[in-house]
C-alpha cells in the first residue's frame, strides 16, 4: 500500500538560483517553515539529518539516504521508519526551467509500507 502526495510552484527565479537554494542545507532554517534544520551530504549515497516541524505538530528529526542527485535537475530521499517496508518515505524534487527565467518546482513524497492504513499523518 502507498500513499503519494504531489506539489507544485512556479519561481521567478531561473533554474540554477532555485538549485543553490534548495542545495544550501544550513539556511534551510532561515526561509523554511516546515524544515527548520537541515545538514549533511547532498550527493548519491549521502545521508541527511532534517528536522521538520510540522504545523500544530511537535518537530521531528529525519536521516533520510539521498538515492538520486542531477545538478540543476533533481534530488530525491529515502527516509524510513523502523525497517524497510514498515514505513518509509520518498521525496522527490524536481526543476524544470521555464521561459522568462522562471523554475517550475515539484514534489512529490511517496509513503509505502505496513503502516500507512495506520498514519493519520499521511492524509
Amino acid at each position: 500500500m502507498s500513499k503519494i502526495i504531489t506539489t507544485h510552484v512556479t519561481l521567478h527565479a531561473p533554474v540554477e538560483d532555485v538549485w543553490e537554494t534548495l542545495t544550501t542545507l544550513p539556511a534551510y532554517g532561515e526561509w523554511n517553515p516546515f524544515i527548520t534544520s537541515a545538514s549533511g551530504m547532498l550527493a548519491f549515497g549521502g545521508r541527511l539529518d532534517l528536522t521538520i516541524h510540522p504545523p500544530g505538530g511537535r518537530p521531528m528529526r529525519f536521516k533520510p539516504w539521498v538515492t538520486a542527485v542531477d545538478e540543476h535537475r533533481y534530488v530525491e530521499c529515502l527516509g524510513r521508519v523502523g525497517m524497510p517496508g514498515v514505513f518509509d518515505g520518498r521525496h522527490r524534487c524536481t526543476l524544470t526551467p521555464l521561459s522568462g527565467g522562471r523554475t517550475l518546482l515539484q514534489q512529490s513524497e511517496t509513503f509505502s509500507g505496513a503502516l500507512i492504513p495506520f498514519r493519520r499523518a499521511v492524509a
